[in-house]
């Protein structure tokens, strides 16, 4: 193993080991009941809870939820310099992570649009 290699395979597990101890100082381990802290429910069923929203009538709009889901191009830009310089694991849940929101954003619009098409073609 090279060198290199052996300096990041080091590095990956000093920072895997130092998140695990602030987690744990923090309380916020997962336990078996709680399952992986990283595992997402599926995009459709988060987007019609959002969805729902905006028919509750408490101040929320598309553009407001649409925001709330997306995530911004700055955001995103950070994000991804973080994860170039964390480890493998971590970098492959961040992008897992923007991928999600991009298809729970995709959803939600999707809803957002059959929505309009009903409302269309009941007004005519």
């Amino acid at each position: 193993m090279s060198t290199t290699l052996a300096s990041a395979a080091l590095r990956n597990h000093q920072e895997e080991s130092l998140w695990h101890r602030l987690r744990r100082q923090r309380g916020d381990l997962p336990t078996p009941r709680d399952g992986d802290v990283w595992r997402v429910g599926a995009a459709s069923v988060e987007a019609a809870a959002l969805f729902r929203l905006l028919r509750r009538g408490n101040g929320d709009t598309v553009e407001s939820l649409r925001q709330l889901i997306a995530v911004s191009p700055a955001d995103k830009r950070e994000l991804m310099e973080w994860a170039a310089l964390s480890s493998p694991t971590i970098a492959v849940r961040i992008e897992g992570m923007i991928a999600y929101r991009e298809e729970v954003l995709a959803a939600f619009d999707h809803l957002v649009e059959n929505e309009h098409g009903r409302a269309s073609a009941a007004a005519d």
